[in-house]
């Protein structure tokens, strides 16, 4: 059925119409996909209609122009308050003269509509060129689709205007992706595990989907000269994982466009549990607790954010410091890697069936700070299963455990182990913080999130930034055994997932499992349980008590028992506070826990 031709009221009103009607159809269902590409169909009638009245009766008439949908209106993912990028593409400057105005008509008309349009005027040979001041319009095109004119302008655009420009600015196209994706993360607290993400933008949103979608297509033209489908794309491992991820993403982004009734992608804590209690993008109408809801959106998240990663990383060249590291004759454990673009293959995976080589791909990663292919991590995942049972005792485990936490990089090697599966195959009871949201407005981050946070807190003091990091990096340089600290930090927060009221007194049974599993001296363990039982003991001091009070330092320093202690629960306290969110240790603070140190020490 056609768009009558009248006024801008009517066609206001009929797009209105369509628009609600797609709306309830996702009410109804809840499918994200179907909405998107609902969208992108009535906006493809609107613009057709629209070049009728202003361009040609037919938009096969038109000669030398091509009207071209753009980004996600391109993809035919056209949520219901994003913008539409539509592109008027001239053969030459005569087409330009005689459309221009008609094009400048339908741009105005779709404003009218209140629709949020962003037109790009081009000619043919310009699309050849790589636009350095422009790379969002560079990326955009890359998902063009015809919508209506001159078949044959749009033809050369897509088969050879596009791949000519792919070819000359391949490195440009792949390093501008890369860059803007650095930025966004980094802009975004370079994590997941935001309590409250944006859909769109936070590391293992929509955006990154994208991202990797778009190596894909610039891979696949650079290699074979034709663009590719999603079946080339998504690697046959993860498209299913992808695919599910992007359905339950888009469902979300929905739901918030419509609830809110603009493009607003912020998942509030709020729009969280009215999202879950609609079981949005799980199972339509069966409410979940918030909480349950958040845990399959942090893992369908890290799912998109890994295999965004690794493609990206697999297409740049190798920083320099890994080629030369890999190129060196040694008869160190790296020797056994190989180059991966930026990341790392893992030379013979016959040998990662030894839970020994397998503890050592893990060291060299938190040793030097390398990231592991694709293929590395499949083909870990897929041994995992014939190494050893879940939680069974491992030769030399606590050795290697050690040297993991020891090493500078080793929050990023635990949070290869946990995507990977192995640290949960070791430790069972880690599992139970998998993805863990805490609903509090304190903690931005998931529980599992936050200790490999802290982790990372400590480490990050070997080249302390500001003045008042440095007292407690000395500190740090005095630990007899800081690997102590870091055990204590890994598991100390595990309770929170157990049905317990108390998770400090889930966080020691479970501690006591993982003991089993761990050659420790007895008065090792003691210092752990120690850990664990009081890491809240020095913010409690600090938020209820004078701490210039002799009589609570008295207290204190009888609970602490010793300078050794002491010294541990301190950072440990600094590492924790900092981990929670990213305003939550100030330099106030920090100043005073140093002087509750100080008086406790002395």
């Amino acid at each position: 059925m056609g768009i009558p031709s009248t006024p801008s009221t009517v066609l206001r009103d009929f797009y209105a119409e369509e628009f609600a009607r797609i709306e309830r159809e996702f009410r109804a269902s809840s499918n994200g996909r179907m909405a998107t590409q609902g969208r992108a169909a009535l906006l493809d009638r609107v613009i057709l209609d629209l070049s009728r009245e202003f361009l040609a009766p037919e938009p096969s008439d038109l000669k030398k122009l091509c009207l071209v949908a753009l980004g996600g209106y391109g993809r035919r993912e056209l949520f219901p308050h994003s913008d539409v990028d539509l592109m008027f593409l001239w053969e030459d400057a005569s087409a330009q003269s005689r459309y221009r105005e008609g094009a400048q008509a339908i741009s105005r008309a779709l404003w009218d509509l209140r629709l949020r349009v962003s037109p790009a005027h081009r000619f043919l040979g310009e699309c050849e060129k790589f636009q350095r001041d422009n790379p969002e319009f560079n990326i955009s095109v890359l998902d063009s689709r015809y919508l209506g004119g001159d078949r044959e302008v749009f033809e050369r655009l897509r088969n050879t205007a596009l791949p000519r420009m792919i070819d000359a600015a391949l490195s440009d196209l792949l390093t501008d992706l890369s860059e803007l994706t650095r930025q966004r993360h980094k802009k975004e607290g370079d994590t997941i595990f935001h309590l409250e993400p944006n859909l769109k933008n936070s590391p293992g949103g929509l955006r990154d989907y994208h991202v990797a979608w778009w190596v894909g297509l610039i891979s696949k033209m650079q290699r074979e000269r034709t663009w590719a489908t999603p079946e080339d794309i998504w690697p046959a491992k993860a498209r299913r994982d992808i695919e599910a991820a992007f359905d339950f993403l888009a469902a979300a982004r929905c739901f918030l466009h419509y609830r809110q009734g603009r493009d607003d992608n912020a998942l509030s804590y709020e729009l969280q549990a009215a999202a879950a209690a609609r079981g949005i993008g799980v199972e339509n109408g069966r409410a979940l607790d918030p909480a349950d809801w958040m845990r399959i959106y942090f893992r369908h998240a890290r799912a998109v954010y890994a295999l965004c990663g690794q493609l990206l990383d697999e297409t740049l060249p190798a920083p320099a410091t890994l080629r030369n590291k890999l190129g060196r004759k040694s008869r160190e454990s790296h020797s056994g890697f190989s180059g991966a673009g930026a990341r790392l293959d893992v030379v013979e995976p016959a040998g990662l069936r030894e839970p020994q080589r397998l503890l050592d791909v893990f060291r060299y990663v938190a040793e030097h700070g390398d990231k592991l292919s694709r293929d590395a991590e499949d083909q870990i995942r897929e041994a995992l299963p014939g190494i050893f049972d879940s939680g069974a005792t491992v030769p030399a485990l606590w050795s290697n455990i050690r040297e993991i936490l020891l090493a500078a990089h080793a929050a990023e090697a635990l949070r290869a182990m946990h995507s990977s599966g192995l640290l949960v195959r070791l430790f069972p009871e880690f599992g139970a913080i998998d993805s863990l949201v805490v609903r509090d407005y304190y903690h931005h981050y998931t529980v599992d999130a936050h200790s490999f946070m802290a982790i990372e807190n400590i480490h990050r003091l070997r080249e302390p930034e500001k003045n008042w990091e440095r007292p407690f990096a000395n500190l740090f340089s005095e630990l007899e055994e800081p690997e102590l600290l870091f055990l204590s930090l890994l598991f100390h927060d595990v309770g929170k997932g157990m049905s317990c009221e108390d998770h400090v007194a889930g966080s020691l049974e479970a501690i006591e499992k993982v003991f089993a599993r761990l050659d420790l001296k007895q008065e090792q363990a003691d210092t752990v349980r120690f850990l664990i039982r009081d890491h809240l003991a020095m913010s409690a001091s600090l938020l209820r008590r004078d701490i210039f009070d002799p009589g609570t330092i008295r207290v204190f320093a009888e609970q602490v028992g010793s300078p050794e202690r002491l010294k541990l629960l301190c950072l440990f306290t600094y590492a924790d506070i900092r981990a929670v969110n990213p305003e939550a240790l100030t330099p106030w603070k920090a100043e005073s826990l140093w002087q509750l140190y100080v008086l406790t020490a002395n």
